[in-house]
């Protein structure tokens, strides 16, 4: 099967598992229904419910044994909390949510993984070195998320030309215009 038809499969693979998560989720009566919209920041109720769905896949739920209404409830409760704790605002910070998410639930699946006891030192490895790409990722997306808001770390460039000419006198440093006299450096002590 050639790299583009595996990609068209795996595509429909997912969207068929996100449909799958929906129709089970709309017939279940759900306690935080008509919340997606006001805690998601999304445009729709719609819209925030397949986020939260997203999520729910991402996290493994979409099998068979899981579909139970009681164990459906408890899972999309839980996703939701976790994204509304991150406080989405838009469309983009909550699709970056779900992301956020779905990565740190992936990251530490990994490290439970690595730490069974029946688990081979190959497949130690392989899972730590799986945990640890997805807690990176995990960390640029935090910083992604505070960029986008405008809370990451902010860079001041100040650059400043003095010119002192033969003859002339120059303070450099910090000048307090404010210091009365007899105040010298040996008042800071």
């Amino acid at each position: 099967m050639g790299k583009e038809r595996q990609n068209k499969v795996h595509q429909k693979s997912s969207v068929v598992k996100t449909q799958k998560i929906a129709t089970v989720g709309k017939k279940i009566k759900n306690p935080i229904e008509g919340k997606f919209k006001k805690i998601l920041g999304t445009g729709s109720e719609e819209l925030g419910f397949l986020f939260v769905c997203q999520a729910m896949g991402a996290m493994g739920f979409i099998k068979d044994k899981d579909s139970n209404s009681e164990k459906l409830k408890q899972v999309m409760a839980l996703v939701f909390q976790a994204i509304q704790g991150i406080g989405p605002k838009n469309e983009l910070e909550a699709m970056l949510s779900v992301q956020i998410t779905s990565t740190h639930n992936m990251s530490a699946e990994f490290a439970r993984r690595a730490m069974h006891p029946q688990q081979s030192a190959e497949g130690v490895d392989n899972n730590i070195n799986r945990a640890v790409k997805l807690m990176e990722l995990f960390l640029n997306q935090v910083a992604c998320l505070q960029k986008l808001r405008g809370l990451g770390p902010q860079q001041t460039v100040r650059v400043e030309h003095i010119n002192i000419h033969p003859g002339a006198q120059a303070v450099l440093g910090v000048v307090n215009p404010n210091r009365g006299e007899g105040e010298g450096e040996d008042d800071n002590k």
